[in-house]
């Protein structure tokens, strides 16, 4: 595996990523309430 290179590949996607994940962390999800997470996901 060429781990410089899947390196490189994934600091391109760094900041969708961090959108993705800051979006999650904004939606409530307390257990029972995942729907905004699932349609966030999805």
């Amino acid at each position: 595996m060429d781990f410089k290179n899947i390196k490189v590949k994934a600091e391109g996607y760094k900041v969708q990523m961090t959108k993705f994940l800051r979006d999650l962390v904004a939606i409530p999800g307390e257990s029972c309430e995942e729907k905004g997470v699932v349609n966030r996901i999805a």
